[in-house]
C-alpha cells in the first residue's frame, strides 16, 4: 500500500461532495430540467471522481487503467446515467469506508466514465 493513509481520507470525502453534488443535479433533472443546463456541475463532479480515482491509486501503488470503457451504446436517458454514476460513485463511498479499496477503485471508475458519457452527450447536443 501506499506510505500515506491521508489519501484514502482525501478520496473518501471528495466521494462524498461528489455524490451530493450529483443527487442535487438528478434532483433537478428529475424534475423535468435538462441535463445540459447542469454541464457545470456534471463537471465538477466528474472531476471530483477522477481526483478520488487519483488519491486511490497512489494509496493501492496501482497503476492498472482497469478495463477500457468502449463506447456504450445505451439506450439510457441522461437521468438513468447520472442514477447509476451516483450509485457507483456511492459504492464506491461504502467500499472505501469498508477498506475494500480496490473495489473502491473500480466502483469509482465506473461512475466517472458514466459522467464522461453523459457529457459527451451534452456536448453533442449542444454542437
Amino acid at each position: 500500500m501506499g506510505l500515506s493513509p491521508g489519501r484514502v481520507d482525501k478520496a473518501e470525502d471528495t466521494l462524498r461532495e461528489a455524490v451530493k453534488t450529483l443527487d442535487r443535479v438528478i434532483s433537478q433533472v428529475s424534475s423535468g430540467k435538462s441535463a445540459s443546463d447542469y454541464s457545470h456541475a456534471i463537471w465538477e463532479t466528474y472531476s471530483k471522481a477522477e481526483y478520488s480515482i487519483m488519491m486511490l491509486k497512489l494509496y493501492l501503488a496501482v497503476e492498472t487503467p482497469g478495463r477500457l470503457a468502449g463506447k456504450n451504446k445505451t439506450t439510457d436517458t441522461d437521468i438513468d446515467t447520472l442514477k447509476k454514476a451516483s450509485d457507483e460513485l456511492s459504492a464506491a463511498l461504502t467500499y472505501t469506508a469498508e477498506g475494500d479499496y480496490s473495489k473502491a477503485l473500480e466502483s469509482a471508475r465506473r461512475g466517472r466514465d458514466m459522467l464522461r458519457e453523459t457529457l459527451l452527450l451534452i456536448r453533442k447536443v449542444k454542437a
